[in-house]
């Protein structure tokens, strides 16, 4: 990948973006977090030495896209990214299912919500580059038989409407439900998440996989000039 210089990339998210990050740490990859934020960096910082690349993690555990949404102005649009990753609906699908009682969106709400978000972040920098990665659900003890069948339906509307949102805006999509289920023909859901919602090491690994598959061919030559190659 060719990077402009100086790039700005900003993650937010929730837990799964968050990834254990400690902002208390002078050491930037500690501040990055333990999980797929950290691995797309030190992979670009590897393969762009000197170009003084800037990352930022933004994830907060718990994170609904109402709650994204408050805190959007300040935490993804004040930083001015020029690459903006945003994987968010998690928490929404789970407090239907999981936890009912608590403030929580239907799909088409979620959509809604998530498409204002994005088009805000396609007027604040038209030549932003937008990714949203599909939030993902794998099997779980907390979901068996027929509430996991319910979680997994609406996990995959929710699936479809970030696609659309996605689209709507001009970015960049990561299919990851598909790639988890993909990937759990070749090891159980276990392997790829100790609980059905987090990642283990190799499901961060997917995620970064899967990313850098989907935004490598529109960063490549996203600038011709002040380039660092």
């Amino acid at each position: 990948m060719t990077i402009p210089y100086g790039a700005h990339f900003v993650f937010i998210g929730d837990s799964i973006t968050h990834g254990l990050r400690n902002d208390k740490e002078l050491n930037p990859a500690f501040k990055l977090g333990a999980g797929f934020v950290n691995h797309i960096a030190s992979k670009l910082w590897l393969e762009n030495p000197g170009a003084v690349l800037v990352f930022t993690n933004r994830g907060i555990c718990g994170n609904t896209v109402l709650e994204l949404g408050a805190r959007w102005e300040a935490d993804a649009l004040s930083l001015s990214p020029d690459v903006l990753t945003v994987l968010i609906g998690v928490n929404d699908n789970n407090q239907r299912h999981l936890k009912p009682g608590k403030p929580s969106t239907s799909p088409t709400e979620y959509g809604v919500v998530l498409e204002k978000l994005l088009c805000r972040a396609r007027q604040h920098n038209p030549s932003m580059l937008i990714v949203v990665v599909e939030p993902f659900l794998l099997s779980s003890v907390a979901l068996v038989g027929q509430k996991l069948e319910a979680a997994l339906e609406e996990m995959t509307a929710r699936g479809q409407e970030a696609r659309r949102c996605c689209e709507q805006c001009g970015g960049v999509f990561v299919p990851m439900q598909s790639a988890f289920a993909d990937a759990c023909l070749q090891a159980p859901p276990e392997f790829w998440s100790y609980d059905g919602i987090h990642p283990t090491a190799a499901g961060f690994a997917l995620i970064t996989q899967e990313w850098f598959k989907a935004v490598a061919p529109n960063v490549e030559h996203a600038s011709e000039d002040n380039v660092y190659a």
